[in-house]
Formats: structure tokens, sequence, C-alpha cells
């Protein structure tokens, strides 16, 4: 049998995906059910150790329990290259916030590598929802508004009234090679770019760079401008000295 090799960035398929939903708009204080709420999409732990294991890399996990609240630090290592994030501990008993904060921790710090992150830029979609046996789940006739949500995300087209797939614009692409030539010619440092990349990559859970929109380059060209001191290439005098 042969196993398809896939990229960790890859998005997953529908049948792989969960969902919850966040929050709803019931009113405690007027005694008002529930009609609607806010619903996120997420995977399971599961699903990104297979990704993991299909996708040809080497990669290891270590934990540490750092406090008695049941916050845990997974830090996961891709192919030398070692991401460390924090999660938290659902409601229950011992074994079971400890389950959730390692599985939690774990996600977080794949994200950190790519895996799923995609699904932030889904937002918060709103559902219908329906009360069962005395929570709040998601009404099932909105499967086809989240199914078509996701694949909204995942291509850039939804389906229309009449079943066919319609175009959803796109933001423009970055120009990486004019944007470097732009930071050549004005005498900034390139490897201090490339870092401040990936802080912004890290702090903000973003994709690769190809993937990014014109317009966050244009305000990355902007925070560069405005801190200019820090990223411009050091000057040397003619002994080959930094001024």
């Amino acid at each position: 049998m042969t196993i398809e090799t896939v990229s960790l960035l890859d998005p997953f398929p529908f049948e792989r995906i969960s969902y919850r939903i966040l929050r709803t708009n019931e009113n405690k204080r007027e005694s008002k059910a529930a009609t609607g709420g806010w619903l996120a999409f997420y995977i399971d732990g599961r699903d990104v150790m297979n990704r993991l294991d299909v996708a040809g890399v080497a990669w290891s996990d270590e934990y540490t329990v750092l406090n008695t609240n049941y916050d845990v630090e997974c830090r996961l290592t891709v192919d030398g290259i070692t991401r460390a994030d924090v999660g938290c501990a659902n409601e229950g008993g011992h074994a079971s916030k400890m389950k959730s904060a390692y599985t939690d921790a774990f996600k977080r710090a794949a994200v950190k590598h790519g895996i799923g992150r995609y699904l932030y830029d889904a937002g918060e979609l709103w559902v219908k929802v329906a009360d069962r046996y005395g929570r709040y789940d998601v009404d099932p006739g909105e499967l086809q508004k989240i199914k078509s949500a996701y694949e909204r995300l995942v291509t850039g087209t939804a389906r229309s009234e009449a079943g066919e797939p319609t175009a959803i614009p796109q933001p423009e692409r970055a120009d990486w090679p004019e944007f470097y030539i732009w930071a050549d010619a004005a005498g900034y440092d390139r490897n201090a770019i490339v870092r401040l990349i990936e802080r912004i990559r890290i702090e903000q859970k973003m994709g690769r760079p190809e993937g990014w929109s014109l317009a966050m380059v244009r305000r990355l060209r902007a925070t560069i401008e405005a801190n200019a001191g820090q990223y411009r290439k050091a000057s040397t005098n003619g002994a080959g000295v930094t001024a």
C-alpha cells in the first residue's frame, strides 16, 4: 500500500475537522434561551500526530508541567527545529485535566510549525444553535453552511445557491522580490529583516511569508521605516571598522 506524503502546511479534509460553539447569545438575566452562537474550527491532537508521521519529517515532543494549575509546556522538534507553547486544562478530574493540557500544548506547538495555522484565518462563524440535554450545540440544519465556510477558507471558493462554485476575491499576494529590491536600495540589513519576519510569524501565528498579502508586507515596510535605525546596515570606514 502506498501512503501519500503531504506537507505539514496542507489543509485537512473537512471530515477531520472539528468545531465547537465558543459562546452564544443566551441572555440568562432575561431568561432568554440562545438562538445562535459563534463557532470555531479546530483539529484533534491525533490528527496532528498523523500529519507529522505522513509528512516525512523527523519529530519528537517533550513536556514540562509548569505549575499546579495544570499549565503544560510542549517542546515540539521537527527536523531539528524546536518550537514551544503552553497548553491549559479543560474541566474534569486530575487525569482529564492533565490529558487536555498535554494535548492543548502539543497542538499549540504544532501551530508554530505551521500545522493547522490556516484555521486562525477562519475567525468565528455565526450559526444557529439548539439545546441538547442542557448544553447548546450546532443546529443540524447548519451543517452545509459550516462545510461551505470551510471550503471557502481552504480553496477560496464557495457554493452558490445553485450549487455551482463561485470565486471568492483573494487578497493580492506580496511581491517579495520587489520588497527586497526596496530594502537593499534603502540600505536595510536583510538578516535583520528576516529576523523581524520570523518574530512576526511566531507572535501572530502567521503562515510562510510567500503566502502573505500585499497589505501585510506594506505594514511590514512601514514598521521597518518607523524603526529605521534598527534595520540599517552597519556602516564601515575605510579600514573596515564599524562606524
